[in-house]
């Protein structure tokens, strides 16, 4: 792991917070003074930030696993009144050094860890190196549990493969689970059993999700009717997408609309 002392080496956390209902300022704010409080004890500096994102470089492993576990207690006493399946706080660890051949330093890096994100087994997911490190700069112990799941290096490529196939195809009507096990080299039962055991998710329920998650970024946005998002989206009819919408959000999106 000699990686380490290079001195551009970081690890670098990435937060989304999924939220299906517009939330109150007031929300945001106590989020954003309570993240850059814990950001600054465990001296995290923030990249990049949004309502909904964070992007976030530590020097130190064990710092930033930390002020994950911190931040994550945190999120739960503020949202404590909210809905668990509307309003969900996910992080991503994974470290590396910058690569300057990339059009933005770190970006195989990050890439990852913002994919680490769509794991559902825990709030917090560790790419294989980030363990190990942690490992290393903790007399060989790591923390396991509930919270935190920790990706191997198999893990990684195949939730690389997954994620590059599914961003290239989802809006292709006509993309089935064969073609995915076809691109991934496994059949259907390795495929089933891989997808559940890493993302808690079956092959049609990750895709459908995947493509109503992009819906509903394009029906914040307001620049396409429901019926050109139901097919921009990869679904073949606009009475499907909104069964399905309203199926994984309790509301029809024409009414998702109004009460946003």
């Amino acid at each position: 792991l000699n990686i380490i002392n290079d001195p551009a080496f970081r690890t670098l956390m990435v937060m989304e917070i999924k939220k299906f209902l517009l939330t109150k300022d007031e929300v945001f704010q106590n989020i954003n003074k309570s993240f850059n409080k814990i950001f600054g004890n465990f001296n995290g500096t923030v990249v990049k930030k949004n309502e909904d994102y964070f992007l976030v470089s530590f020097q130190s492993v064990s710092k930033a696993l930390l002020c994950a576990l911190e931040i994550q207690s945190q999120f739960k006493i503020i949202t404590k009144d909210f809905d668990n399946n509307n309003f969900q706080l996910k992080i991503g660890l994974n470290s590396g050094v910058p690569v300057t051949k990339k059009t933005t330093l770190f970006e195989d890096t990050i890439k990852l860890a913002e994919r680490m994100c769509n794991i559902s087994n825990a709030d917090i997911v560790v790419s294989s190196e980030v363990k190990d490190l942690y490992k290393s700069e903790n007399m060989n112990i790591f923390i396991d549990g509930k919270q935190v799941f920790a990706l191997t290096t198999a893990d990684e490529k195949f939730l690389n493969n997954l994620m590059d196939y599914t961003e290239e195809k989802w809006r292709n009507t006509d993309l089935k689970v064969d073609d995915f096990c076809k691109h991934l080299g496994y059949s259907k039962s390795q495929l089933y059993r891989k997808m559940i055991s890493l993302i808690d998710k079956s092959p049609n329920t990750f895709l459908k999700e995947f493509r109503l998650n992009e819906a509903l970024k394009m029906l914040n946005k307001r620049t396409s009717n429901i019926s050109e998002i139901a097919y921009d989206t990869g679904f073949n009819s606009l009475s499907y997408f909104s069964k399905c919408f309203q199926k994984r959000y309790n509301l029809l999106p024409s009414n998702y609309l109004n009460v946003n």
